[in-house]
């Protein structure tokens, strides 16, 4: 089993876990001395160069939903609360909404997260961990409605951390999974690398002769 297949295989409040570690790693930079608790990351680089990314047909429109101001900031509020991240940049997460919303597999779950978030956050406020857990990971999940939500708030959680989803490429024979990813410069703005203070694999790392300075802690 990889790496990235037992990462997976977590329970709901392993994985919940998980994301309040890298949450707040993401917001303090304290990594050295932790690197070896997010050794099981899904590991996206490993599975595929994004230049040579899965390809997947999109959706002319969402299922059955616009994408307007308020979508968008309901977006950012379920992603902020998922990943554990204040995320600034409304052009990065208006284009990751796009890919979600677009999403063949994906579309249909979009809006049911939004409006299971809405629905615990009346007014735009936070909801605390223990009613996300309770919304999003149920521990176990009491139907196929609250697995398929789990399924989705995951997905979104990937989408942040390695610009990517992990779904089964349409057509396969026998069904595979794969990490799909967007576009490389969205790739190069994933979480994960503000986290462990790298930059993207397969990317330029900075100017001429970088390596050779210690990375700052």
């Amino acid at each position: 089993m990889s790496r990235a297949d037992r990462f997976r295989s977590h329970s709901a409040e392993d994985f919940f876990r998980r994301r309040q570690f890298l949450g707040g790693l993401a917001a303090t930079g304290a990594i050295a001395s932790a690197w070896p608790a997010i050794a099981d990351t899904p590991e996206g680089w490993d599975d595929g160069d994004p230049a040579c990314r899965v390809p997947y047909a999109e959706l002319e429109a969402p299922d059955g939903y616009d994408l307007d101001a308020a979508f968008l900031q309901s977006f950012v509020e379920l992603s902020e609360a998922l990943t554990g991240v204040a995320l600034p940049d409304k052009n990065l997460a208006g284009e990751l909404m796009n890919r979600y919303a677009r999403h063949k597999q994906l579309s249909a779950i979009l809006k049911k997260l939004i409006d299971t978030y809405r629905s615990i956050a009346p007014g735009g406020t936070r909801p605390s961990d223990a009613v996300l857990r309770q919304s999003f990971f149920p521990d176990p999940p009491s139907n196929d409605d609250a697995k398929n939500l789990a399924e989705g708030a995951k997905q979104l959680i990937y989408l942040w951390y390695v610009s990517a989803f992990y779904l089964v490429i349409p057509d396969s024979n026998p069904p595979t999974k794969a990490w799909v990813y967007g576009t490389s410069e969205q790739y190069r703005r994933a979480l994960l690398w503000s986290v462990i203070q790298a930059h993207a694999p397969m990317t330029p790392g900075g100017p001429p002769g970088h390596w050779e300075f210690a990375p700052k802690i």
